[in-house]
């Protein structure tokens, strides 16, 4: 099991839920862009794991990740997968991950040089869903129609956004519930498939 939060928060499966309510969906925006601690230091020559190319480091696989999962949770394997990547010394600091799923297009933006408001949108041809901060928390989401309405949702079953992840893995273990366990590894190979695809097109080594 892939210790991902997204995946077993209330809130997603309410999102889920939600997105039957706004139409066919059209376009998904999702940024998470937060200037890193240890990006100084990285510009300066000393390079932390948070952006090291030999451990797993740079904004795809890290602040990006959890745009990716919360997006393929959802929709599943897209079409095609290209990454516009900015490279410094080797490794991506942030970057537009674009999934083409034919009758709809993403964008999962990562960065770790530079900060924006972090939200995600997903937009249908009957409203839309926003969630204001991180695609790792959800902590809520609104949903807006054509004519401007608006709901706010919260279903969260705790404050600390590992509850539920916890919760569920010691459910799992517990009963021995080895489909829902092969059904989030499948999740999660899917996911490192597009990371992978993502790198090669933007021309990045992590080896």
């Amino acid at each position: 099991l892939e210790a991902i939060t997204n995946q077993y928060l209330t809130n997603y499966k309410k999102i889920k839920e939600a997105i039957k309510t706004i139409g066919a969906i059209k376009i998904i925006e999702c940024n998470y862009s937060q200037y890193s601690s240890r990006y100084d230091a990285f510009k300066q020559g000393d390079i932390l794991p948070a952006f090291n190319p030999k451990m797993g480091g740079g904004a795809l696989m890290d602040i990006n990740i959890y745009n990716i999962h919360f997006v393929t949770g959802i929709f599943g394997e897209p079409q095609k997968v290209s990454y516009l990547a900015n490279v410094e010394n080797g490794i991506d600091t942030s970057g537009i991950l674009s999934l083409d799923y034919g009758d709809k297009k993403v964008v999962c933006i990562g960065a770790k040089d530079s900060t924006a408001p972090i939200r995600t949108i997903i937009q249908g041809d009957k409203g839309a869903i926003i969630i204001d901060g991180p695609t790792s928390t959800i902590d809520r989401f609104t949903i807006i129609d054509n004519q401007n309405k608006s709901e706010i949702v919260d279903f969260k079953v705790h404050t600390h956004r590992m509850y539920e992840e916890f919760t569920e893995f010691e459910r799992i273990i517990r009963e021995s519930d080895v489909e829902t366990m092969t059904n989030h590894l499948d999740h999660s190979e899917m996911v490192m498939s597009i990371v992978d695809k993502g790198l090669d097109s933007a021309g990045i080594s992590l080896g």
